[in-house]
């Protein structure tokens, strides 16, 4: 293994050490607003992107490299200046909406209202425009830059946080989390919970299936967000000071589909998105601003430490992976896409044919054992790669 390789590989391992899975579970919708080519990507592994307001333009949504967040999203203080995506129901009234927010006074506070709207979730109903029956809901008063919300409960009762107890500067970068547990609504402002504005409900929520960000009814965001998250649970004022600081990005690093563990449906959505060939910064294990087969890679030989072959995941590549892979019968079959990691696409085409074969040998993984932590693994010459395709389909043919 080259110098250049084992260095990754041991970043990839620190970050794998320092992150925290429990952070991923019940994690909807996260939006890091890194990517400027792809700003509404979801990296919760969900892939519930955000669409535009305006789905004819930009609604004056800008991307901008703020100087202390990095990538975020500047919003005008208009109409259709917003972002939405699908929100699955929160049946247990349980739930954390986090972000970073900073108000701009030259984009703020014009007309559309008493407040400027951070966000609000609502049964939208197809029409993609909030309306006033928001569910959850949270702004900044504009006469005192008071920071408050409300909820809407099953039999439709309208339960307002109070807006007497905290207030927010502008001009500067302020982490607000909403949650709910147990029955009380309150926000908690840049990680200090209990001085926060608060209400009781009786723990129930209007029917919702949609989250608008940067607009609440008529009311619109003028300023910049960052580092949006909504969470099925109610985060712990630990967590809350963690993802403040950075942590909690989607738990297990290459665990796309927030299962806790590195398993198959991962490296397929991987492999999905190299073919899609669109950057998503979720992706992009190896942080090369590109997703393409060097993260695969990473994925199989760094992160879930095996082989190109290893159809069952078991951590070596051998005869019981060829068996594995033909049982499902698709090997050129003749229906494109049709494959996965599980049934012999190693090659991330999305089918099982020759070509896989040829990226499983040359990996030079076959009949080698576990792969080591950290070791350079001999690649077989072009002839013993023969003899062991070979021999790997005679076996499985016997075995048929």
């Amino acid at each position: 293994m080259s110098v250049r390789r084992l260095i990754a590989s041991s970043a990839m391992l620190i970050g794998l050490t320092i992150s925290n899975p429990v952070l991923a579970q019940n994690l909807e919708l996260h939006f890091t607003f890194d990517d400027e080519t792809n700003y509404v990507a979801d990296s919760s592994g969900n892939g519930r992107d955000a669409e535009i307001g305006d789905l004819l333009d930009d609604g004056g949504i800008l991307w901008v490299n703020d100087d202390e967040r990095g990538g975020v999203l500047e919003f005008p203080g208009s109409t259709n200046g917003y972002i939405f995506a699908e929100l699955p129901e929160l049946t247990d009234a349980e739930f954390t909406i986090a972000m970073w927010v900073y108000r701009d006074p030259t984009l703020c506070c014009g007309g559309g209202g008493a407040n400027d709207g951070l966000f609000q979730v609502e049964l939208d109903g197809g029409d993609f425009v909030p309306n006033n029956t928001k569910v959850i809901g949270g702004w900044v008063q504009k006469a005192d830059s008071a920071t408050w919300g409300r909820v809407i409960q099953a039999d439709g009762a309208a339960i307002n946080l109070d807006k007497d107890s905290l207030f927010m500067d502008d001009e500067t970068w302020t982490h607000l989390a909403y949650r709910a547990h147990d029955g009380e609504y309150e926000v908690v402002v840049n990680g200090q919970s209990g001085d926060g504005p608060l209400a009781v409900f009786d723990g129930t929520l209007s029917p919702h299936d949609t989250i608008f960000i940067g607009r609440q009814g008529g009311e619109t965001w003028g300023g910049r967000l960052d580092d949006v998250r909504v969470y099925s649970r109610a985060l712990s004022d630990e967590e809350i000071a963690e993802i403040m600081s950075g942590g909690g990005g989607g738990g297990v690093l290459g665990d796309f589909n927030n299962s806790g563990d590195l398993d198959a449906g991962d490296i397929d959505l991987l492999s999905a998105q190299v073919r899609l060939g669109v950057y998503d910064a979720a992706f992009d294990l190896d942080n090369d601003s590109a997703v393409n087969d060097e993260d695969r890679r990473v994925w199989v030989e760094d992160l879930k430490n095996t082989y190109f072959g290893d159809a069952n995941l078991d951590g070596e590549f051998n005869s019981g992976d060829f068996v594995a892979a033909f049982t499902a019968g698709e090997y050129e079959d003749a229906i494109v896409g049709n494959s996965t990691w599980a049934t012999g696409d190693w090659d991330g085409d999305g089918d099982f044919g020759s070509g896989d074969f040829v990226k499983a040998f040359q990996a030079g993984g076959y009949e080698q054992g576990a792969r080591p932590a950290v070791s350079a693994v001999p690649e077989p010459a072009a002839l013993t790669l023969s003899a062991l395709g070979a021999c790997a389909l005679l076996a499985v043919r016997r075995r048929r």
